[in-house]
């Protein structure tokens, strides 16, 4: 074989036929140059199938880590819906509420929206909290501060006014409220009287328990809730409603 391809390699790479063909160098130059066309078009058959393998075996790694990131995002997903849903079986509504901060951030980041968790804002003179916040999201270059409340009545209009205050106290802020016991008449209302201004959704615990069973991302249910804050002026809406009728 590998006589063979000596012999090959020098016919296809022979130019000088003025020696050893004296008899019949037009009969050479015209086979050699037959040999040479042959190999030539085996050798770029043989590139087009290489490239072509090489190919499929980008296209299957690019396959696989799909999968595999699909996989990860499944478990991930489960993970936080199992999380939270242990939450409902805690008794202290403290410990109950601070646990579901950090769940709901978990199931954010999930959903690719960058998170800032909760903070605290004290005074200059480092005497007294001004602010407890539970969360910032950005979704499109807009943020929003995030509220969490898991009572056992419906939130009524001190605590939306508050986070509402807090909204007005930042000039591009907007506001999401997440009640896992909804909210009164009357704290809808406010809401709604404030989205002349600003931007605030309100959303129920439950919506987003439905989104976990659904393996959905919260970033498009946010965007659809914005959207009919602006545009309805309807700050509870229920897209999920709409996609499940």
């Amino acid at each position: 074989m590998g006589v063979r391809r000596a012999v090959l390699q020098r016919i296809t790479t022979w130019e000088n036929f003025t020696t050893g063909w004296e008899n019949n160098q037009p009969e050479a130059e015209r086979l050699v140059g037959r040999i040479q066309k042959f190999v030539g078009s085996k050798d770029s058959l043989t590139r087009i199938i290489q490239n072509n393998d090489e190919e499929k075996r980008l296209r299957s790694d690019l396959v696989r880590k799909q999968v595999a990131e699909t996989q990860a995002k499944k478990a991930t997903l489960e993970a936080i819906r199992a999380d939270l849903a242990s939450l409902f079986g805690q008794t202290n509504p403290q410990k109950r509420g601070k646990l579901l901060e950090g769940v709901l951030n978990r199931y954010f980041k999930a959903s690719d929206i960058h998170v800032r968790d909760a903070f605290t804002l004290t005074s200059s003179d480092g005497e007294g909290i001004l602010e407890q916040i539970d969360g910032a999201v950005e979704l499109e270059g807009h943020i929003y501060l995030v509220e969490m409340k898991w009572w056992n009545e419906p939130v009524g209009v001190e605590a939306v006014t508050q986070h509402i205050s807090r909204l007005f106290a930042r000039a591009q802020a907007n506001g999401i409220f997440i009640s896992a016991t909804g909210y009164t008449k009357t704290a809808i209302a406010t809401c709604k009287n404030a989205l002349s201004q600003k931007v605030i959704v309100l959303c129920e615990l439950q919506e987003i328990v439905t989104l976990l069973e659904q393996e959905k991302s919260f970033k498009e249910f946010l965007r659809e809730k914005a959207d009919a804050a602006r545009i309805e002026k309807n700050p509870l809406s229920y897209p999920l409603r709409s996609t499940t009728s």
